[in-house]
């Protein structure tokens, strides 16, 4: 998983310091990052100010909020939650968000790994060639269809595969996510995932800032 934030360069570089082990920072030119890939330079641009900040390819790697967690009570959806990682209910609960941008050719890429209350788990955004994102969780992956309406980017469920198998649509998970800037000039989010027959897995929501900002 990404270890954005969780030590500091010179931290590491000290550590490397006995070795025959040379490092350099590279600063050229970023490619766009999977959303503006996705949404289009016009439609980027028009984000709010919030909203670019996180999904920017010059981006701060770690970005830290508040959360709120609901979770789908079915055995199923208990089960899917741990084996995926998932957090459990609960109220107000510290959350870190780490994006590790991947260079993987003209496709951009990004692994997001977030920490609730010390429960982690990540997923894999990719750009697909239909105009879609998709976000896969270990062995299922969803097609994410993302539009933007009055400053927020919304995203709902366009197809699902676990181990590489489309999935029918009846099938599908159900996902609906959103993302806005709020009157503080934080990153809001609120994130929504049902099964087929057997309803609610998980609901989070709340908000985020960089990594050291007064929010």
């Amino acid at each position: 998983r990404s270890a954005g934030g969780a030590l500091p360069l010179a931290a590491i570089e000290a550590e490397m310091a006995p070795y025959a082990i040379a490092t350099a920072i590279d600063r050229g030119p970023h490619g766009p990052a999977v959303m503006e890939r996705m949404l289009g330079k016009a439609a980027f641009a028009a984000l709010p100010a919030p909203l670019k900040a996180f999904h920017g390819a010059d981006a701060r790697p770690v970005w830290r909020g508040r959360v709120r967690v609901e979770a789908g009570t079915s055995l199923v959806a208990r089960g899917l939650r741990r084996l995926i990682g998932l957090p459990e209910a609960g109220e107000d609960r510290p959350i870190t968000v780490s994006v590790d941008r991947l260079a993987e050719g003209a496709a951009p890429a990004e692994v997001w790994t977030r920490n609730v209350d010390g429960r982690r788990f990540a997923s894999r955004l990719a750009a697909d060639a239909a105009g879609g994102i998709e976000e896969r969780f270990g062995c299922v992956t969803i097609r994410l269809a993302p539009v933007v309406r009055d400053g927020r980017i919304e995203m709902t469920a366009a197809g699902a595969r676990v181990c590489g198998v489309a999935l029918p649509r009846a099938l599908w998970p159900r996902c609906a996510a959103a993302a806005w800037a709020d009157e503080r000039g934080r990153y809001r989010f609120d994130v929504r995932l049902a099964l087929p027959v057997f309803g609610p897995l998980i609901r989070y929501a709340g908000w985020l800032a960089p990594k050291g900002a007064d929010a």
